[in-house]
């Protein structure tokens, strides 16, 4: 391996490109002869089937930029890096230059530039060894679902009849897929019929998929049902239920499907706890925060509160607090805290700390594993997955609508605290 592939691979770095990907040929045209289109057996998938005995040929390549468009099949990625692999012959083939682009529109594009320059080891005056490997490191932050990598020119093109290529790799991470689950299913973060009626002009808890989205996951808003689509859930990294959620589709038969999910979840919303829903706590009572909160902290080590300053215990910076309605400055109502005590499985992590607050001592933080028995008033379950309760969102406003719960409540160690909640249920 060379200096860069060690490095990559110490940063947990791997090609996400593989057999499974869509490919198409750039330019995408029909074989004319020797010059365009490629033969039968040098198409361009052949370019990420993880076979540097194979290759992708095209005839255009000495006289204009060839190349591939991908749609890895392991989903959106941020590439810093790219392998290419030379072929069975003719070094004049090689390319001699790269371009990378991405895209999150489409596998057509429109694509943004994200690096180009030499294929530095193929233009060398010794011609460089055949079914070899030269490695790009990429300056890159971005997330992108589809990628473009062109070569706009190759080594001798006086001499050459295409550009051809045995093997490119992207090399990156993943970007996980979390499924927000909401009133608000509208890919753009619209608000439903009931909010925009209200006054909203996006959805209530944008907030949330603004700072997952900002921190680098990939978001897909969900429809709240009583009848969710449990395999299209199970395909998913993470799934978060918003405050923004009607609690009656977690009761009953739909308490049962939720339950058997097996991705990660964490659920925001207090109401959904209860043993008339779900049946994470022991009873029904709800109360609401009142003011700004602190959690007293039950393990300190937990990987949710790294970074967290706590005074014996107990945050020493707010949580979360009360806010306000965009549209008119309403006082929207605090976090819905569910009082009673974890079923038996549970494992307790934050409460409310503020004696003054009518929540004080309810649950915040609890988590469940995978195997834990819920018993509710629909039946009992062994959940599917592991679930993290992470009460958030404000309560909405007395006599509005409830599609208007959901607010962004966190102050900046709520926050912390909320992304390290991810971080932690991501980890498999």
């Amino acid at each position: 391996l060379s200096e860069v592939e060690i490095g990559w691979a110490m940063n947990g770095l791997a090609d996400i490109t593989g057999p499974d990907d869509v490919v198409i040929g750039v330019p995408d045209e029909a074989r004319d002869g020797s010059v365009a289109g490629w033969p039968d057996g040098e198409y361009p998938g052949l370019a990420v089937d993880d076979d540097a005995t194979t290759k992708f040929l095209h005839f255009k390549g000495e006289v204009e930029a060839t190349g591939v468009k991908i749609a890895p099949a392991a989903g959106p990625s941020v590439v810093t890096g790219l392998t290419l692999t030379t072929a069975n012959d003719a070094p004049e083939r090689d390319p001699a230059s790269y371009e990378l682009y991405g895209s999150n529109e489409s596998i057509d594009g429109p694509y943004e530039l994200i690096a180009s320059g030499d294929v530095a080891d193929l233009i060398q005056e010794t011609e460089y060894p055949r079914f070899t490997k030269t490695s790009i490191a990429i300056e890159n932050a971005a997330a992108y679902a589809y990628y473009q990598v062109m070569f706009p020119t190759v080594r001798d093109a006086g001499a050459a009849n295409s550009m051809q290529i045995a093997e490119i790799e992207l090399i990156g991470k993943v970007v996980p897929t979390v499924v927000w689950v909401s009133f608000h299913d509208d890919a753009a973060d619209g608000p439903s019929g009931s909010a925009a009626d209200a006054g909203f002009t996006e959805a209530p808890d944008k907030a949330y998929t603004d700072l997952l989205t900002a921190n680098g996951y990939t978001v897909v808003r969900y429809m709240t049902s009583k009848e969710p689509d449990v395999d299209y859930l199970n395909s998913a990294d993470l799934v978060i239920t918003s405050r923004s959620v009607s609690s009656g589709h977690y009761s009953g038969s739909g308490a049962v499907l939720w339950n058997s999910v097996t991705a990660p979840m964490i659920i925001t919303g207090g109401y959904t706890t209860r043993t008339s829903r779900m049946g994470f706590t022991t009873g029904t009572d709800m109360v609401d925060t009142t003011g700004d909160i602190n959690l007293a902290v039950e393990d300190s080590s937990h990987p949710i509160f790294t970074g967290i300053e706590l005074i014996d215990g107990v945050m020493a910076n707010p949580f979360a607090g009360i806010v306000e309605y965009p549209t008119d400055g309403t006082l929207a109502r605090g976090v819905s805290v569910n009082n009673n005590d974890l079923n038996a499985e549970g494992v307790l992590l934050a409460t409310v700390s503020n004696v003054e607050d009518p929540t004080a001592g309810g649950m915040v933080i609890a988590e469940w594993q995978a195997g834990a028995t819920l018993t509710h008033n629909g039946g009992t379950d062994a959940l599917g997955g592991r679930r993290l309760v992470f009460l958030t969102g404000a309560r909405e406003a007395s006599g509005i609508t409830s599609e208007t719960a959901g607010l962004y409540d966190l102050y900046d160690d709520g926050a912390t605290m909320f992304l390290n909640a991810v971080e932690y249920m991501l980890v498999k």
